[in-house]
């Protein structure tokens, strides 16, 4: 696994290596074998939940970054062209682009999507909600495995 983890954060950019796998409950079981997105446009947020996405999901994790110049179409068929099971979105996706921009077309054009508002940014979570997503996670950058866990109850 540690080896997955790695390859990941290298083709994300970062020079740092996981030496040690995060520590996720029992609890967290039932993410095995998902395949959850995370879509942020910071690459340091993507980079610090690799670890313990790819142990919560049993390696079936996916990142997307996604930059300034992308419209809300192109980062629309990028997330569909994954097939995730879940969805993280980040609310300030780009200058153009916020979260909840892609709820709609997203759960229009994928049956049986699951999206997750995941930001630090409380007013974000509050957006998501009236956008009709169901689930609301906060972003913890520097505490990945509480977000995770939270992730976990909520999905139960």
């Amino acid at each position: 696994m540690l080896k997955n983890i790695n390859a990941t954060l290298k083709t994300l950019g970062s020079d740092t290596l996981c030496t040690v796998l995060p520590d996720l409950s029992p609890d967290d079981a039932h993410l095995k074998g998902k395949t959850i997105l995370m879509v942020d446009d910071k690459l340091i947020n993507l980079q610090s939940f690799v670890p313990a996405l790819m142990v919560a999901t049993d390696g079936k994790a996916l990142f997307l970054h996604v930059q300034d110049k992308e419209e809300l179409d192109e980062v629309v068929e990028k997330i569909l062209a994954l097939h995730p099971d879940i969805v993280l979105l980040d609310y300030n996706i780009s200058e153009k682009i916020k979260g909840d921009d892609l709820v709609e077309p997203l759960q229009e054009q994928s049956e049986g999507i699951i999206i997750v508002g995941f930001s630090s940014d409380r007013s974000g979570l509050q957006a998501f909600e009236n956008a009709g997503v169901t689930h609301c996670v906060e972003k913890r950058s520097w505490d990945p495995v509480s977000s995770i866990k939270e992730l976990a109850e909520v999905l139960l």
